[in-house]
């Protein structure tokens, strides 16, 4: 379901045979999208199910490179040229929140919601790691004076930082906590890592192109143990984002102009033409949402807020949710949640008042913030 403010193009594209539609504006009350800057100033937020893309907003900085999404489902990007850090809402309101930075580049965002942010600078020993609060705005240099192209910048599993030097074509790891630096030189051939992305077994996947002009880009796997390197697929033309989505790899084409899926085993899928000259790519999964369906009692429909002489009470929920796996986690009258599956059944309840109530926990364990609530109450039968 969706709101289209005003319609920009329509086109079919051969590929898949699939309709790629382009709105301006609110076009997606709901997450669970593909979030892609490219060069050409836009952001543009592309449903993960339908393919359907839709403009965010225009004139977003100048060269934005990097996206990424903060708890509140705000797009934070990272605006090369400008030397700024932007922040859009899905319906397009834009804020400047830092300023004056040199050259950001690749942009995450930590456990406790900062922006870690790479200001490549000049290459000649300038570039930096900052941190930013996110509630502050204030800039902290994590480590300064770094010498080579910093690129991309992802946060394993620990914490830790991942940074691409794509001067050296090598792999900084930073520790989150005393800074300390490791390098990781896969000895790939000379050219230019670009993008980075973690897969589930901790393995650094990369964007890799020799001239960034013609068909020799690649799609590379670094061991995060051994710093081994394998190409896990060819023929791209200047791929430059990645991000790692339920066991596929999403990238953008910068020379195409297309948004891929590439599997493990390097099959490529165009899921989208027409995006420009894409760059940087987040996803946005679905905030997962429950509803109570039914509550029964004595094969009735009971709601809630009524009173019952029954003693015995029988809930039926569901959910809709960007991804599986999901399951549901169930409480009663303010006790721990645990895991429970729909319908469940309360029997032998006391008189008094009772509460239920049910949440759904989505892929990558995202779980509704606002479970459903049910309350009522049961009397004594006179």
């Amino acid at each position: 379901m969706f709101l289209a403010i005003s319609f920009f193009t329509l086109f079919l594209f051969s590929v898949a045979s699939i309709f790629c539609v382009f709105f301006i504006g609110d076009a997606f009350a709901i997450s669970g999208n593909y979030i892609v800057t490219n060069a050409e100033n836009r952001l543009f937020t592309i449903d993960r199910d339908t393919n359907i893309a839709s403009i965010i907003a225009t004139d977003v900085g100048s060269r934005s490179f990097d996206v990424a999404i903060d708890p509140l489902g705000n797009y934070i990007v990272a605006d090369y040229w400008g030397g700024n850090i932007i922040s859009v809402t899905p319906s397009g309101v834009k804020t400047t929140l830092v300023s004056g930075l040199a050259h950001p580049y690749g942009i995450a965002i930590d456990s406790n919601s900062n922006y870690i942010v790479i200001d490549t600078g000049t290459g000649t020993g300038d570039g930096r790691i900052l941190s930013i609060n996110s509630n502050t705005f204030v800039v902290t240099t994590l480590l300064g004076n770094l010498t080579g192209w910093l690129y991309d910048i992802a946060i394993d599993a620990n914490g830790d930082y991942i940074v691409i030097d794509g001067l050296s074509d090598r792999i900084l790891k930073i520790n989150h906590q005393d800074l300390a630096v490791s390098i990781i030189s896969p000895n790939v051939p000379d050219g230019r890592l670009r993008a980075l992305t973690i897969n589930s077994n901790g393995d650094y996947v990369l964007t890799y192109s020799i001239t960034g002009n013609v068909s020799d880009g690649s799609l590379i796997l670094i061991d995060h143990l051994s710093g081994n390197y394998s190409v896990i697929t060819n023929g791209l033309t200047d791929p430059s984002g990645i991000a790692f989505d339920n066991g596929n790899y999403i990238v953008t084409d910068t020379g195409t102009g297309n948004l891929l899926s590439v599997t493990p085993s390097g099959v490529k899928t165009t899921l989208v033409s027409g995006l420009g000259n894409p760059y940087g790519i987040a996803i946005n999964y679905y905030t997962p949402n429950t509803t109570i369906s039914s509550a029964v009692v004595t094969s009735k429909n009971f709601p809630s807020g009524s009173t019952t002489t029954a003693t015995s009470i029988k809930f039926s929920f569901n959910s809709v949710d960007g991804a599986n796996p999901i399951y549901f986690e169930c409480r009663l009258d303010g006790k721990n949640y645990s895991t429970c599956n729909s319908p469940i059944q309360y029997s032998s309840l006391k008189v008094g008042t009772h509460y239920f109530d049910v949440r759904v926990v989505g892929y990558l364990s995202k779980t509704d913030p606002t479970p459903a609530h049910f309350e009522w109450a049961i009397k004594k039968v006179k």
